[in-house]
């Protein structure tokens, strides 16, 4: 037996024999190529790498539809960063120089300018920008597969197993077929990296910082069937475990059962189950209607809600299919982030009003913009030297007043075809709560004049700075429910860009001062008879399922593929 330690990417359990990925992904080497050799005609070789370089576009924007459907919006993102890349004047110019100046060939030129330019940014201070040395040579790769000729032929795993990596990038893991990767085991990457968001939005437990080379050598050294067992709620890989580990680790070592045997064990009837907090009478909030949480009861304790969170109504199939029970957390950026110009009223309209009819009865809470930090809207140009503690959530609505009114109106005019909720992030305040709230009620008034219909739906904050921790007692008086962001809560606690990949280690949302922060919350809002949802990773992670229910979160809301796998740990 032997015991290798990693850092979670997709916390999860997961066993299988080893799954050597050089054999699946090997593009990687033609990196290495020398730039010298024969010379080349240059005129050639541009005319081929402008080639190369529409066909790989033509293969990212197939490959942001593929991710859209398979991930989610949010996550498809990464590719629509991959074309930017493609199209980078500085590094286009390299390229062709090479070529020109060299007259080396196109495969040469990218290889040496691929390899220099992930070399450049893994060396940056900014941490930011350090990251996107994956992209490059996801980038790099693409276009050096174009150039050879090799075919494209999505990679399909035929007998189920741990894939085990030097690193996986971004398009690997949406363009191969993963269905019979059990696992993921890799020397390279980070929790708040691409490739981990990507296999988390999968549902596949991996571990990075690995030796993987060790893992192969012990794999190749035994049998080919030796189990090796990732667990990656502890962070940890074992090969050829003991019969004792055998025996912890039973369920995921026997065979896959039958999907009908899979479903989830119906739940008991918990004796004397303690009862969700009431909301508060509508009379104390006549803007705002109550919010109550579910009171079914699950095997140990009240029923936790688990719903989705979403980018668009494009992925309301992968909720539905999850048998969420809503969506917990429906982000409205992206309306405003994929095009030129303002959307009108009615646009927002008809997609919240989208979202409501095809959930039904189930509640969607959409939360108002959260532009700044690490997301960038061109219509307004910016220049913060620090964009996480700038202008970002309720502060730009609330620094630009005609959009916010716009989009609440579109949320209230919504509601009358679902059962919507809506929520406001980046609260720190309890001014920024009250100006809000001021701005709804001359929403509703203008709309009672106009003769509009629309219902007084919940209204709800994010807690996701100290500050809003801190003073949850008072926030709790203002809104109908709480919905904590444990991703910017952790780090605006622990002073921690979530971004940089130098301290991905010590970011953990799992640090005690989140943890007090998160009890105090639930304390307050209980206290105040709201309940609270937590819509952050954290949500998704299943060695936090438990500790939810003894805190008595009322909701989690996460990822549509983590959805079951939460469910299963509930209900043990």
């Amino acid at each position: 037996m032997k015991k290798w330690n990693g850092l979670t990417l997709c916390a999860g359990i997961a066993a299988g024999k080893a799954i050597d990925a050089r054999a699946y992904f090997g593009m990687q080497e033609a990196m290495k190529a020398p730039t010298e050799g024969e010379k080349a005609d240059p005129k050639a070789e541009l005319d081929r790498y402008k080639a190369a370089l529409k066909t790989a576009d033509h293969e990212l924007k197939d490959l942001i539809k593929a991710a859209h459907l398979r991930v989610g919006k949010e996550e498809a993102q990464i590719f629509e960063a991959h074309r930017m890349l493609l199209l980078d004047s500085v590094f286009l110019a390299q390229v062709m120089d090479l070529i020109q100046v060299s007259n080396v060939t196109a495969e040469a030129a990218l290889a040496d300018i691929t390899r220099n330019t992930a070399s450049m940014f893994e060396e940056m201070n900014d941490d930011m920008l350090r990251g996107r040395a994956a992209d490059v040579r996801d980038v790099g790769s693409r276009l050096m597969r174009i150039l050879t000729g090799v075919k494209q032929e999505a990679p399909t795993f035929e007998e189920e197993g741990i894939l085990v990596a030097e690193e996986l990038l971004p398009g690997q893991i949406v363009g191969a077929d993963l269905h019979g990767i059990k696992g993921v085991i890799l020397r390279k990457g980070t929790p708040t990296g691409h490739t981990a968001i990507l296999l988390r939005a999968m549902n596949i437990p991996a571990i990075s910082q690995v030796d993987v080379e060790d893992v192969l050598i012990c794999a190749k050294a035994r049998l080919k069937d030796t189990p090796i067992i990732i667990d990656a709620k502890a962070g940890i890989a074992i090969f050829d475990p003991s019969e004792e580990i055998r025996k912890e680790y039973q369920s995921v070592l026997q065979p896959a059962a039958p999907a009908a045997a899979k479903a989830a064990p119906a739940a008991k009837a918990a004796p004397a189950a303690k009862a969700a907090p009431a909301s508060k009478p509508a009379a104390e909030k006549p803007e705002t209607a109550p919010a109550a949480p579910a009171a079914k009861a699950v095997p140990d304790g009240p029923h936790i809600a688990l719903k989705a969170n979403v980018g668009d109504v494009n992925e309301i199939d992968a909720v539905l299919g999850a048998d969420a029970e809503g969506i917990g957390l429906m982000r409205s950026e992206f309306l405003f982030m994929d095009m030129d110009r303002l959307p009108t009223e009615d646009e927002q309209l008809e997609i919240y009003a989208e979202a409501g009819s095809r959930m039904g009865d189930l509640p969607v809470t959409i939360r108002t913009l959260d532009l700044g930090g690490d997301k960038e809207w061109k219509i307004f140009e910016r220049n913060e030297e620090n964009p996480a503690l700038g202008v970002r959530g309720i502060r730009f609505s609330l620094k630009h007043p005609d959009v916010f009114k716009t989009q609440l109106r579109a949320i209230y005019r919504a509601s009358v075809r679902g059962n919507l909720r809506i929520m406001f992030p980046m609260i720190s305040t309890l001014d920024e709560v009250q100006l809000t709230k001021a701005l709804i009620r001359k929403v509703q008034k203008d709309l009672d004049a106009e003769g509009s219909a629309y219902e007084k739906i919940p209204i709800g904050i994010m807690i996701e700075t100290p500050a809003a921790a801190l003073i949850s007692d008072r926030l709790a008086e203002e809104v109908d429910f709480f919905s904590i962001g444990t991703n910017d809560l952790t780090q605006y606690t622990l002073g921690i860009d979530r971004t940089n990949e130098a301290l991905a280690r010590q970011f953990d949302a799992m640090h005690p001062a989140v943890i007090e922060l998160i009890k105090m919350t639930v304390h307050n809002a209980h206290a105040a008879g709201i309940p609270v949802s937590v819509c952050g990773e954290l949500a998704g992670d299943v060695r936090m399922a438990r500790s939810w229910k003894k805190m008595g979160i009322d909701e989690l809301s996460m990822t549509p593929a983590a959805i079951a796998l939460i469910r299963e740990e509930l209900n043990r």
